[in-house]
């Protein structure tokens, strides 16, 4: 375990830079929450204009059935994108910011992967899945290679790895798929009631409808 009292120690060390970088980052979000509300404006304005000006029946080979096909496209894109900003958003994390993200928030779930390693990827799908319905948690992901540091004082040596933080400190480390049966096709439920067994969300709320096939 690494004791919080040593993480505290070595985020002293951190400089207002990465202060400044927060703040420029939480601009753009809201910058780009403002495109997303005026877009959303914008089209559905458009599709009011049209509605009133075209109220008989569209044949689906039609120019304005193919506008409506792309006005729905198009908002469910900007959806997309905007559902990426949310503060529950599986989230990719230097060496730099892994420290603030665990001692600043009550409960981190870290996968700590490599791209090559297949099992990473599918640890990636079911953690995705989870962050975007538990907010109240942060889901990060940390590239093994470029936090060696951290993968030292944490002793992981396997990948994947998946570290639990609560109030900045380690309370499990989970190592490749042993909780799940050590099988590759294990579903989403099972990872997050092995998190809700360790008190790092709180709820169940993922549904079997949700697993893709």
């Amino acid at each position: 375990m690494f004791p919080k009292n040593k993480l505290t120690d070595i985020c002293t060390s951190l400089t207002l830079t990465k202060a400044k970088d927060d703040i420029k980052k939480e601009r753009n979000i809201v910058n780009e929450q403002n495109e997303f509300e005026q877009s959303v404006c914008v089209l559905n304005e458009l599709e009011k204009n049209h509605d009133e000006k075209n109220t008989t029946l569209v044949d689906e080979n039609s120019d304005d059935e193919e506008i409506r096909k792309w006005r729905e496209k198009r908002l469910i894109q900007l959806k997309k994108k905007m559902e990426l900003k949310k503060d529950g958003v599986y989230i990719d994390v230097d060496e730099k910011d892994f420290l603030p993200y665990v001692l600043k928030n009550c409960c981190v779930v870290c996968h700590f992967y490599d791209n090559d390693f297949k099992r990473c990827h599918i640890l990636h799908t079911h953690l995705i899945r989870l962050a975007n319905i538990h907010l109240g948690t942060k889901f990060i992901k940390v590239e093994a290679k470029k936090c060696l540091f951290f993968m030292n004082k944490l002793s992981i040596k396997v990948l994947p790895s998946l570290c639990l933080f609560i109030d900045g400190v380690l309370v499990q480390t989970c190592i490749g798929f042993e909780e799940f049966g050590n099988r590759d096709d294990f579903k989403t439920k099972y990872l997050e009631k092995f998190l809700f067994k360790k008190k790092v969300i709180r709820s169940m709320k993922h549904e079997e409808s949700d697993e893709e096939v």
